[in-house]
């Protein structure tokens, strides 16, 4: 149970403060950011989810690399299912960093911890 509860934490760190990100911004994740928008977002999203790794890290009874990766897979697997069930919606640059930025930032979160 205590593995189930640090990766559901470790993806809620992300999943929670992305959604607060686009809320209080105003910005649509499915249109194009201004420059100055899109960096801000790939340095917040990727400090999250390395948090987010860290805290499954953490938590983890043991293998905290591997809770850390089971987050970095539930990112990937939510922005793979976004960009097919929203086809159509807009831009998916947000969804392609999570898979190319943010995913590798919540495993490098897990390594900090696991060292």
């Amino acid at each position: 149970m205590q593995s189930v509860i640090a990766i559901a934490a470790g993806y809620f760190v992300f999943g929670i403060s992305s959604a607060i990100l686009f809320r209080v911004s105003g910005q649509d994740p499915h249109m194009l950011p201004t420059p100055g928008f899109f960096v801000c977002s790939v340095v917040y999203g990727m400090a999250f989810a390395a948090a987010g790794g860290y805290l499954a890290a953490r938590w983890a009874p043991r293998q905290p690399l591997m809770h850390a990766a089971i987050v970095a897979a539930l990112l990937d697997a939510s922005a793979i299912a976004s960009i097919f069930l929203e086809r159509g919606a807009g831009s998916i640059w947000s969804q392609l960093l999570v898979l190319f930025l943010m995913t590798p930032a919540a495993l490098g979160g897990g390594y900090l911890r696991a060292r």
